[in-house]
C-alpha cells in the first residue's frame, strides 16, 4: 500500500495543466485503458475557453493553435481579416521562438511550463526536401544570431509606446491575462512590419 504522499504524487502525475491555469485530471486504473482520451480532454477545455472568451466559432476552432493561449483567443475573438490574423499569429510565433533561443544563448533557466515550453512552436522535423538543413554552425555563432534576433525584435517593439511593448511581451511571452488588447495589437503590428522588412 502506498503512502499518502506517494498517492498524492501519483494523482498529480495524472493531471494536465492547460494554458489559462485549468487543471484536468486524467483517470486511469492499472491494466485498463484511460477513461478519456487526453486529446479529448484538451479539446473540451479549449472549447470552454473559447466560449468564456466570447469567441463565436465552431468547435473545430478548438483544434486551432490559436485556441491554446490568451493571445490566440483574443485574435480569434477579434473581427479582423484572416490574412491580418495569420500575420499577427506569425508575429506571436516569431517572438516566442526568438525568446526561447535568446534564453538558451544566455544560459537563463527554462521558463515556467505554462509559458514558452508549451507555447513555443514545435521545431519542424521531417525528411522531405523542403526540411531545413542541419545547423552545423559553432555554438558561438548560434548564440550570436539568437542575441541579434532578440535585439532586432526588441528594436521593432521600441518603435511604439513603452506601454504597448510591455503589454505585448507580457501577453505573448508570459501568456498573462490581457487587459489592454489594443496595445498588444499595436505591438504585434510592429513585429509584423519588422518581419516583412527583413524578408523584403
Amino acid at each position: 500500500m502506498a503512502s499518502k504522499a506517494a498517492r498524492k504524487r501519483m494523482k498529480r502525475a495524472r493531471q494536465i495543466t492547460l494554458p489559462g491555469g485549468e487543471v484536468v485530471a486524467m483517470r486511469q486504473s492499472a491494466g485498463r485503458p484511460p477513461a478519456e482520451d487526453p486529446m479529448q480532454a484538451v479539446l473540451s477545455a479549449r472549447e470552454r475557453l473559447l466560449a468564456s472568451s466570447g469567441v463565436k466559432a465552431p468547435s473545430s476552432h478548438a483544434r486551432s493553435p490559436l485556441a491554446g493561449c490568451q493571445v490566440g483567443l483574443k485574435l480569434l475573438a477579434d473581427d479582423m481579416p484572416p490574412d491580418d490574423r495569420a500575420a499577427m499569429w506569425g508575429a506571436v510565433c516569431h517572438m516566442r521562438r526568438v525568446w526561447v533561443s535568446y534564453d538558451r544563448a544566455c544560459g537563463a533557466p527554462s521558463r515556467h511550463a505554462q509559458c514558452l515550453n508549451i507555447l513555443a512552436p514545435a521545431e519542424h522535423f521531417g525528411t522531405s526536401s523542403d526540411a531545413p538543413a542541419f545547423d552545423d554552425r559553432p555554438q558561438e555563432d548560434k548564440d550570436r544570431a539568437a542575441v541579434a534576433a532578440y535585439m532586432r525584435a526588441q528594436g521593432w517593439l521600441m518603435c511604439g509606446a513603452n506601454a504597448d511593448r510591455s503589454a505585448t511581451v507580457s501577453a505573448v511571452i508570459d501568456d498573462a491575462p490581457i487587459y489592454d488588447w489594443p496595445a498588444v495589437k499595436r505591438g504585434l503590428g510592429l513585429v509584423v512590419v519588422g518581419i516583412a522588412g527583413t524578408k523584403a
